[in-house]
């Protein structure tokens, strides 16, 4: 996969992503990405100085995603029950993930 243009902060997160749920947040490296996308570790740093701040990035971007499919579960037109069933399954993606 190469970056290209703008997307290069999205590509990133979207590698780094797969690579926290293939081998956790410390089994990767900013090489590993840098490899993947075909950029150089200087370009991650130009998007995300440091790997804290590039896990500070994906939580945030998990976090959104999370609260769109709470706000998606919500506006369903559903009885408390199915509801509630909803956000149990909900929840338990986020896990599977």
């Amino acid at each position: 996969m190469r970056a290209t243009g703008v997307d290069t902060a999205t590509q990133i997160l979207d590698v780094a992503e797969r690579l926290v749920q293939e081998r956790g947040f410390n089994g990767f490296s900013y090489a590993d990405v840098a490899t993947e996308l075909g950029i150089s570790k200087a370009a991650l740093h130009y998007h995300y100085p440091g790997k804290a701040e590039l896990g500070e990035a994906l939580i945030e971007r998990y976090a959104a995603r999370f609260a769109d499919a709470l706000v998606a579960v919500d506006a369903r037109e559903i009885d408390a029950a199915e509801k509630l069933r909803a956000y149990a399954q909900l929840y338990t993606e986020v896990f599977r993930d």
